[in-house]
């Protein structure tokens, strides 16, 4: 029963989706879910890829959320689509596609927005 309960913190909460039967980049997918009642979440996978980690914080309305992604590899970011003026690395987030996705290389990420 535990592993169910695991699977939702990394899968669920934290969003890491690792499929290796898959083509890259949708071998590594992340789409969190920003529960409201949840301050935060934090996970890592090992994978033959390397290790995946997202974590995030959410303080009232504003999301602070971390990446790595693991070298050699890309994933497909899930962005939230009630979010207001994105921010990655403190610059301008690239463009997503209609369902809010943006592909992104290995390397560490931090995106800032408020949830509306």
């Amino acid at each position: 029963m535990l592993g169910h309960a695991e699977e939702w913190f990394y899968r669920g909460l934290a969003g890491i989706n690792v499929d290796l039967s898959r083509l890259e980049p949708q071998q590594i997918t992340i789409r969190p879910d920003f529960l409201a009642k949840v301050p935060e979440a934090q996970a890592q996978v090992h994978t033959v890829l390397g290790t995946v980690e997202s974590s995030w914080t959410l303080e009232g309305s504003k999301v602070v959320w971390h990446l790595r992604i693991p070298a050699g590899s890309r994933a497909t970011v899930v962005l939230p689509l009630a979010a207001a003026e994105i921010s990655m690395n403190g610059g301008a987030t690239p463009p997503a596609s209609p369902k809010s996705e943006v592909l992104l290389g290995s390397g560490r990420y931090e995106f800032r927005f408020q949830v509306r």
